[in-house]
C-alpha cells in the first residue's frame, strides 16, 4: 500500500481506542528463569533492552530476540521467554533470579495493552500469535527512536507519562502492522489490506462505512467487475463483502452503544441505516442481541 488511496489501514487504526500499561521492567540473570505475562488483557508485549532470549509459541519453532526487538501478542498468546533455545526445568514463572556480578543479564520492558474497540477485532483475528519487530535494525528506520522514548517514559514520573505510554505503544503496533503487510506473509483481513485492489475498497469501505454500500460499488472501487470482486474478496478474508460491510458495522453500533448515549436512532444512521427499525433487525441478526440489552449488559469500564 503506497498512496492513501490505498491506506486501508489507517481508518481501522484510528478505532483502536488503544490502552496500554508497562507493567515492569525486568532483569533476567543466568540460565534459568522463564516469563509469560500474558492473561487478564486483550494482548501484551515485551520490548528487549539488552541481552537475549528466546521464544516459545505453542507449535512453533523457538525464536531468537535480541536488543531493539518489540513482541506483540495481539491476542494475548501464551508464551515463554527464556535465556536459552531449551526451556529450563522446575523453574518459577516471572521470578527474576538474583543479579550475580559476571553473569550475563537480559533486560526488557514487558506490558500489556487493551483495544476498546470492538471493530478491530476481525483485524486483530487475521493477525498471527505474535509479531516482532527489530527497532534497532535500519529496516525500521527512525522507529528506533520509539524504543529510547518509551524505556524512558516506562518508570519516569514525568507529568502526562500514562499517556505518553498509550500513544507510543500505539505507534509501535501500527509499526508491527505495516510490517507484517510488506512482509507478503498476512492472511484474512490482512491479506485484503495487502492486495492494491481489495485493499483500496476497503479503505474507501472504511473511511465511509455510513455510506449506500453495494458489491457493485466497492468492486468500482476495486476497478475489478462484481463477480471477480466477490470471488476475490470472499477466497481472502472468508466472508462475502456485504456480510464483512454488515459485521463492521454492527460492532461500530456495539461501540457506540457502549460508549456513548447516543439514541438508537441516531446510531442507526450513523452506522449507515436510513430507519431504526431496519437497524434493530439487522442487528439482532448479526450481534444476535438487541441494542438495548447490549447497551444494558456494558459494564462501568465499556461506557
Amino acid at each position: 500500500m503506497t498512496g492513501t488511496d490505498q491506506d486501508a489501514l489507517s481508518p481501522i487504526l484510528s478505532r483502536l481506542r488503544l490502552t496500554a500499561a508497562v507493567a515492569t521492567e525486568a532483569a533476567l540473570c543466568g540460565g534459568a528463569w522463564a516469563v509469560d505475562t500474558s492473561g487478564g488483557h486483550a494482548g501484551s508485549f515485551h520490548l528487549i533492552q539488552s541481552g537475549d532470549c528466546w521464544l516459545h509459541l505453542a507449535g512453533e519453532a523457538p525464536r531468537r530476540l535480541q536488543p531493539g526487538d518489540f513482541v506483540l501478542f495481539p491476542r494475548d498468546a501464551g508464551h515463554l521467554l527464556t535465556p536459552g533455545e531449551a526451556v529450563p526445568r522446575d523453574v518459577a514463572l516471572n521470578e527474576p533470579p538474583p543479579l550475580v556480578d559476571g553473569v550475563p543479564v537480559t533486560r526488557m520492558l514487558c506490558g500489556h495493552i487493551d483495544f476498546r474497540s470492538r471493530a478491530v477485532w476481525p483485524l486483530l483475528d487475521s493477525l498471527p500469535e505474535a509479531l516482532v519487530i527489530d527497532l534497532a535494525g535500519s529496516a525500521v528506520g527512525d522507529a528506533r527512536n520509539l524504543l529510547n522514548l518509551l524505556i524512558g517514559e516506562a518508570f519516569a514520573a514525568h507529568p502526562g507519562r500514562r499517556a505518553v505510554i498509550d500513544h507510543l505503544v500505539h505507534v509501535l503496533v501500527v509499526f508491527a502492522l505495516r510490517q507484517h503487510i510488506e512482509s507478503g506473509a498476512c492472511v484474512g483481513l490482512m491479506a485484503a489490506m495487502a492486495d492494491p485492489r481489495l485493499g483500496r475498497a476497503l479503505g474507501r469501505f472504511h473511511a465511509a462505512p455510513e455510506a449506500r454500500w453495494s458489491v457493485g460499488g466497492l468492486a468500482r472501487e476495486a476497478g475489478m467487475s462484481r463477480a471477480a470482486f466477490s470471488a476475490a474478496f470472499g477466497e481472502t478474508v472468508g466472508r462475502t463483502p456485504m456480510a464483512y460491510v454488515a459485521g463492521w458495522r454492527m460492532q461500530m453500533a456495539v461501540d457506540l452503544l457502549t460508549s456513548t448515549d447516543m439514541a438508537v436512532a441516531q446510531i442507526a444512521e450513523a452506522v449507515g441505516y436510513d430507519s431504526e427499525a431496519a437497524f434493530r433487525h439487522a442487528f439482532r441478526k448479526v450481534v444476535g442481541r438487541p441494542p438495548g440489552q447490549v447497551r444494558r449488559s456494558a459494564g462501568p469500564l465499556d461506557r
